[in-house]
C-alpha cells in the first residue's frame, strides 16, 4: 500500500519523504526562536502580505534583521503552533478590536457589509 505522503521534498538540504519524519530534522534546528517570540518579531516589521514576506526572505533581508534563528519557512518549522499566514504576519485583528471596527462602520445590513 502506498503512503499518502509519497512526495519527497527538501528543506535546507534535508530530504524528507514523509512529514512524520519532522521530529528528526527539527532536532537540527533547536536554536530556532520560540514560535511566540519569532511571531512577535515578524509582526513588528509590519508585513502586509505573504508575498511581501516571500520577497523579503528571497532577497536575503531576513538574516541581518531576524538573525539565523528565524526560519524562512515558518509554516514548516513551527507546524504544531502554526495558525496561518495572517496570524504569523499579524494581519488579523483580535476579536474585540475587530468587533469595535465593525460597529464603527455603522453597517445596517449584510448587503452594506
Amino acid at each position: 500500500m502506498r503512503s499518502a505522503f509519497s512526495s519527497t521534498f527538501s528543506l535546507h538540504g534535508l530530504r524528507m519523504s514523509d512529514p512524520r519524519d519532522r521530529p528528526n530534522w527539527r532536532k537540527r534546528y533547536r536554536k530556532l526562536l520560540p514560535f511566540e517570540e519569532a511571531r512577535r518579531t515578524v509582526q513588528g516589521i509590519g508585513f502586509t502580505s505573504k508575498e511581501e514576506w516571500d520577497e523579503w526572505v528571497s532577497d536575503g533581508k531576513s538574516v541581518p534583521w531576524l538573525g539565523p534563528y528565524m526560519p524562512s519557512q515558518p509554516d514548516l518549522m513551527y507546524e504544531e503552533e502554526w495558525r496561518g499566514w495572517d496570524d504569523w504576519l499579524g494581519l488579523l485583528l483580535p476579536f474585540e478590536e475587530a468587533r469595535c471596527v465593525a460597529q464603527q462602520l455603522n453597517l445596517k445590513s449584510q448587503v452594506e457589509w
